[in-house]
Order: structure tokens, then C-alpha cells, then sequence
């Protein structure tokens, strides 16, 4: 729906997000919640891993995933009211 949303709007953040293949509701997060951007700037965890092999360090969305829902649920009622 999300992606839908950024292409009837011609949202060109949104466009771009789902473009580059980010983690729409884990940047989502990181913007809303300053723990997990602090979190990234200290190299804790990285937002997204596109490399080959595990990711060196956690991903967002394994080490916050209630922060991440939360972001979920703020990204879906945008769509739904």
C-alpha cells in the first residue's frame, strides 16, 4: 500500500526509499526515535546490510523491532487515517 501511496502522490522520498530497497518502516524509525540514531552514529547497528554474508553488525529491525511497529503502525495510518 505504501508503495502505491508514494507512486499516486508522486512522493519523490517515499519513490526514492523503495527504489535504493531501504527498510521503509526501520528509517521511519530511526527519524522518529533518537536512541536508534544514536545507536547507528555509534556503529551499534546498521540500518540496512545489502552485502554478501551476515551483516557485521545487528540491523535495525532485529535489535528495535518494537520501535520499528510502532514507525509500522504511524506509517499505515497515513494510508488508513
Amino acid at each position: 500500500e505504501l508503495r502505491i501511496l508514494a507512486h499516486m502522490t508522486d512522493c519523490k522520498s517515499m519513490i526514492a526509499a523503495f527504489e535504493s530497497g531501504v527498510d521503509f518502516h526501520s528509517s521511519t524509525a530511526v527519524d522518529m526515535f533518537p536512541h536508534i540514531q544514536r545507536a547507528i552514529a555509534a556503529g551499534e547497528v546498521l540500518l540496512e546490510w545489502h552485502g554478501d554474508g551476515p551483516p557485521p553488525k545487528p540491523l535495525v529491525k532485529d535489535v528495535y523491532g518494537s520501535d520499528r511497529r510502532r514507525a509500522k503502525m504511524l506509517n499505515f495510518s497515513l494510508v488508513y487515517g
